[in-house]
């Protein structure tokens, strides 16, 4: 008898059809409210389209977004679990397993390039680097997934993100739901023609049992250009992270696993007010 496949959704908001400013993503904002509903109808899709292929799997979706509480708990298919809140360890990817199947919905591209709400964790950082490879969020969870020993099988967004994820990987599926016009505008399909294509692509690539990897080798050097030059004062306290130019600093670690906490650590003590 085959082994239980186990699928890990890991969820993003800035990426969801139909959402293009800070004031849908943010709690407390007007607009918020019904921008969670739209994030959670994308998620629940990905999850009908693993039940169509696959009816006995486990599925985990991780709310990667902001605070990490924006999927209200009796908002999901109540066929997967939720796991919600930080911190976490290995932050928007904490609690994949080797083996696991990955689906990354609703994400959005990285710092540095022309994209509707493109970052890298934070505005302070304005281009990051692992082993010269410039990576946004995508390309960093699927990094430490990759090193896990998970697949990724997919992933949504905007033209500007399928054409990163593009170059991080052919075998990892793409659901465009907008197209990006600037950095706060963007042409997106309806939420249910959104919802569709993510289902149908996502019942295709687990049929097929489909995927890829985005693999970087240790010791991993990683380069962070931040915004002001105190962001680089702040994130450069630890002992391990040097200066490397006025708003630059770098740290090298073992393993992508170990980079990525340290990413996650200079990005919030830059990002401090």
């Amino acid at each position: 008898m085959d082994a239980t496949r186990r699928f890990f959704i890991s969820a993003d908001l800035e990426g969801v059809a139909g959402v293009v400013a800070s004031e849908e993503l943010r709690p407390g904002k007007a607009e918020y409210d019904w921008a969670r509903r739209l994030l959670a109808d994308e998620v629940n899709a990905a999850v009908r389209g693993i039940r169509r292929a696959d009816a006995a799997a486990e599925v985990v979706v991780s709310d990667g977004h902001g605070g990490y509480r924006n999927i209200l708990p009796a908002d999901l298919d109540p066929t997967a679990t939720l796991l919600r809140g930080k911190p976490r360890p290995l932050a928007m990817v904490d609690g994949i397993r080797s083996g696991d199947e990955a689906l990354f919905i609703g994400y959005h591209p990285r710092a540095g390039v022309r994209g509707t709400l493109s970052h890298t964790f934070d505005d302070a950082v304005v281009d990051l680097r692992c082993n010269g490879r410039p990576l946004g969020e995508a390309g960093l969870n699927a990094a430490v997934l990759t090193e896990v020993g998970a697949t990724l099988l997919l992933v949504s967004g905007s033209d500007a993100l399928a054409a990163e994820v593009a170059e991080l990987s052919a075998d990892v599926g793409t659901v465009v739901v907008s197209t990006a016009v600037s950095s706060s505008a963007a042409e997106s399909v309806h939420p249910s023609v959104a919802c569709e294509r993510i289902e149908d692509a996502v019942h295709a690539l687990v049929t097929a049992r489909g995927g890829g990897h985005v693999r970087i080798e240790g010791p991993v050097t990683v380069d962070v250009d931040l915004a002001f030059a105190v962001q680089a004062d702040a994130a450069s306290v630890p002992p391990p992270v040097t200066r490397t130019g006025e708003r630059s600093v770098r740290v090298v670690a073992p393993t992508m696993a170990e980079a990525y906490r340290w990413i996650r650590t200079i990005v919030a003590l830059a990002a401090h007010r």
